[in-house]
């Protein structure tokens, strides 16, 4: 197998999501895998970027690094098309077995059209979408008719959002193509007798402006008028943007709120699995910055919350929300005034809350991301 992504790198460590996921279950099933990471980040400075390509050997879930690659350009445009070419010619040197080819972005999936000889199943995961991906307008052009050529000639096309296999339908005849494969873990029973009341949580890789704290403050502050002993726990590591954490707490200095909302850090699996049997009620908001990339996507949060029975409070500005809020297992709000409405229906009755979260269990067991991977490992062995 073949798999080449653009990738965004922390402290010089990957950051893995989805796509990661079909790696490591086709990994364990025993394929070895042959893959390409670009980094996404290659002209930016700092210590939190990488400006190499990567190729990599993957094979019973270990990672061994074959070699590098610098950025040979300053200028992303002609970045990209090295990163075609670089693509292309090591594709045809070392790829000689008909394998399966995968691929996450149009720009990577045109070295799987070019090298087609060398594989026997192409499948495309479309993990974004957006109408309007660059301010330039000719990029867009480039950018629109190589996702469609994409659609065209992969045979099976993996979307990780209702909100995208929809938009991809509109640019060609691909229904029959797509595969519905969401960002969901893996289902599992978990402890609900454990549910503190009131106990909020809102998750995100780090304490930054993109999860709108700032809105969330004013949201506890509001709460506390109701409930004196409200607690949040704001999951995310600290060292991303450290000033603007240090803000958040000097206003909880000033608000009287740092019993209220607590800062966790980066945690480890089972730190989280604690934190999440504990909380009642999940938030889920995004910034007006980030609203236009998160408009399609489809992130885990939500579905998390699900998994661990706790309904959620989102803004509709992720593509999850609308199922989230389809499949009974939470609210779409408008303002504060709505968030703190919702937020006390669900703590002031049980009987509301208990549906609520009987629904969150029914959408992660639907969604059990085990069985959608066994399911899509079956129909690409179908052609």
């Amino acid at each position: 197998m073949v798999a080449i992504v653009h990738r965004f790198f922390s402290e010089g460590k990957r950051k893995r999501g989805g796509f990661d996921k079909i790696l490591d279950y086709f990994s364990a099933q025993g394929k070895t895998i042959l893959l390409i990471e670009h980094p996404l980040t290659a002209l930016k400075e700092g210590k939190n970027n990488c400006h190499h390509t990567i190729v990599s050997l993957m094979k019973n879930g270990e990672l061994k690094e074959l070699e590098t690659r610098e950025a040979k350009a300053r200028i992303n445009v002609l970045n990209w098309i090295y990163e075609v070419i670089f693509n292309v010619k090591y594709l045809r040197r070392v790829v000689g077995d008909k394998v399966l080819f995968a691929a996450v972005d149009p720009l990577n999936g045109l070295a799987g059209i070019i090298c087609r000889h060398n594989f026997n199943k192409m499948y495309y995961h479309c993990i974004d979408y957006s109408t309007s991906r660059f301010d330039n307008y000719f990029l867009n052009k480039v950018y629109r008719f190589l996702l469609w050529f994409n659609l065209r000639k992969f045979d099976a096309i993996g979307v990780v959002s209702l909100r995208i296999k929809t938009e991809l339908e509109k640019i060609t005849d691909c229904f029959d193509k797509i595969i519905y494969l969401p960002n969901s873990p893996i289902f599992k029973t978990v402890d609900l007798t454990k549910k503190n009341n009131p106990v909020l949580v809102c998750m995100g890789g780090g304490i930054i402006p993109k999860y709108n704290y700032e809105f969330i403050i004013d949201l506890v502050l509001s709460l506390k008028l109701d409930f004196p002993t409200i607690k949040l726990y704001a999951i995310g590591g600290l060292d991303e943007q450290p000033d603007y954490v240090q803000k958040l707490r000097n206003r909880l200095e000033k608000l009287s709120l740092k019993d209220n909302i607590i800062f966790t850090g980066f945690l480890l699996s089972d730190q989280l699995d604690n934190f999440l049997i504990e909380s009642k009620i999940g938030l889920s908001f995004y910034d007006k910055n980030s609203a236009y990339y998160m408009y399609y996507g489809g992130p885990l949060k939500t579905r998390e919350y699900a998994l661990y029975g706790i309904p959620s409070i989102t803004d509709g500005n992720s593509a999850t929300d609308e199922e989230t809020v389809s499949e009974g297992a939470g609210f779409i709000i408008k303002n504060l005034a709505e968030a703190k409405d919702k937020i006390t229906l669900l703590l002031n009755n049980e009987h509301i809350y208990k549906n609520y979260q009987q629904n969150c269990i029914a959408w992660a067991r639907k969604n059990d991301k085990l069985r959608l991977l066994n399911e899509l490992y079956e129909k690409l062995d179908q052609y």
